[in-house]
């Protein structure tokens, strides 16, 4: 929440669009369209890295979306599956993609995700990072072009942070 309201204020003193203390639903409505939709244009982008994060339920998207609010001030997308993931970096410049190793929509393979995008020619420089505690799977995505991710149990550890840092910062 922290890290929404920071950017939420960024938002409005730096674009002069926003009163997001405003507690009318038409201005909370506004403040999310226009945090949508404010990456392209102007300094905001170039101020708030954005992150899209797949495949994770609920509560683990809760957990990665605070930490990544609070540590690196990150705007933090969701996507669920392959078509989406995909139709959403075709549409939004992504800093990171974290990819969770089983999706929660279907558990099928986080992998085949980014597979599916270093096979892309416009998607392929796009840093990716798979989520698993299972080394074995961490080197796989590597082999596929993907930087060495994190498990969830390292969700706060400062080698995640670290991690994270190379392209977050």
């Amino acid at each position: 929440m922290v890290g929404a309201l920071i950017f939420e204020e960024a938002i409005e003193s730096r674009a002069g669009l926003l009163d997001v203390r405003s507690g009318s639903p038409d201005r909370k409505m506004q403040t999310k369209q226009s945090c949508a939709t404010l990456h392209t244009s102007g300094p905001i982008h170039d101020m708030t890295k954005r992150v899209l994060d797949v495949g994770n339920c609920v509560p683990d998207h809760g957990a990665i979306r605070a930490m990544l609010e609070q540590t690196f001030a990150a705007q933090v997308l969701q996507g669920h599956g392959h078509d989406d993931t995909l139709e959403l970096l075709r549409q939004e410049p992504v800093d990171l993609v974290l990819v969770n190793r089983k999706l929660d929509q279907d558990y099928s393979d986080g992998l085949e995700i980014i597979r599916a995008i270093k096979a892309q020619p416009q998607l392929r420089d796009i840093p990716c990072m798979l989520i698993t505690n299972d080394p074995d799977q961490q080197d796989a995505a590597v082999a596929a072009g993907a930087e060495y991710g994190f498990g969830k149990k390292e969700l706060h550890a400062a080698t995640t942070r670290q991690r994270l840092a190379e392209f977050l910062r």
